[in-house]
């Protein structure tokens, strides 16, 4: 696998069962990759959707999709690699993403899903790149 790929990460979440509603956790303070955020947003995407690309110069973030399915794509530009990493309720995980790596993502479920993004700093316009989706050759 591509080097600067493989510092992302995965993390296996806990899904609290309920009889009226399960709960979805994500972030617990006690855990080492959770301290010094800076901020948590939340982005919806429709069915076969696409948001891409993306570059954080300095943002580190912790993604997990507690409802509907997600797939993130993340590229190293350098190399031309590519990792998919595909999330959501049924296979809740949290990826943990370093800065400067480019991403995108589709939504995979049929119904809109919910990605949260908690942020090691506050969004600023200037911290991120954008490009065209056709800028990076890479088929959803």
């Amino acid at each position: 696998m591509d080097k600067e790929l493989a510092k992302i990460k995965l993390i296996k979440l806990k899904i609290l069962k309920n009889i009226n509603g399960n709960v979805f956790r994500g972030y617990r303070s006690n855990e080492k990759e959770n301290k010094n955020y800076g901020e948590v947003y939340f982005s919806r995407i429709k069915h076969n959707k696409i948001k891409a690309w993306k570059y954080h110069k300095k943002m580190k973030m912790a993604l997990c999709v507690p409802y509907g399915k997600v797939k993130f794509v993340f590229c190293n530009l350098k190399t031309n690699k590519f990792r998919n990493i595909i999330v959501g309720e049924n296979n809740y995980k949290k990826i943990l993403v370093p800065a400067k790596i480019w991403f995108g993502f589709m939504g995979k479920s049929k119904r809109e899903s919910l990605i949260v993004n908690m942020a090691n700093i506050v969004h600023k316009t200037d911290e991120s790149l954008k490009i065209n989706l056709e800028k990076i050759k890479y088929k959803f």
